[in-house]
């Protein structure tokens, strides 16, 4: 599971997704510098006129921005009181705690 941030900017998205897996959120600041670092690093490594047009309009376009967050994922990282930056800075932190045993007995 994780999150995507979804460029909506037909208002035609939430029509195409499965309620029953994922809530379509509105971006909150912690999304925000989230979505400029990915923009300006999809930028900097690919001089995309699209990455270039958003964060040239930055206040515009991100209003046309929806976060798809899977509830499953969300619960985890609420139950282990995991802000959504740190999972991103270490993909393990949701699973820190989880052991599995593999070993067959």
């Amino acid at each position: 599971g994780g999150v995507a941030y979804i460029w909506d900017k037909n208002a035609d998205f939430a029509a195409k997704v499965n309620p029953e897996m994922v809530n379509l959120e509105t971006l909150n600041s912690e999304d925000l510098g989230i979505l400029k670092s990915f923009v300006e690093r999809h930028f900097q490594h690919t001089t995309s006129a699209v990455a270039l047009q958003i964060l040239q309009s930055w206040d515009q376009a991100t209003n046309q921005f929806v976060k798809v967050m899977p509830a499953d994922f969300k619960a985890a990282l609420a139950s282990r009181n995991i802000k959504l930056a740190d999972q991103i800075a270490n993909k393990k932190v949701v699973y820190k705690d989880i052991v599995v045993d593999v070993s067959q007995n």
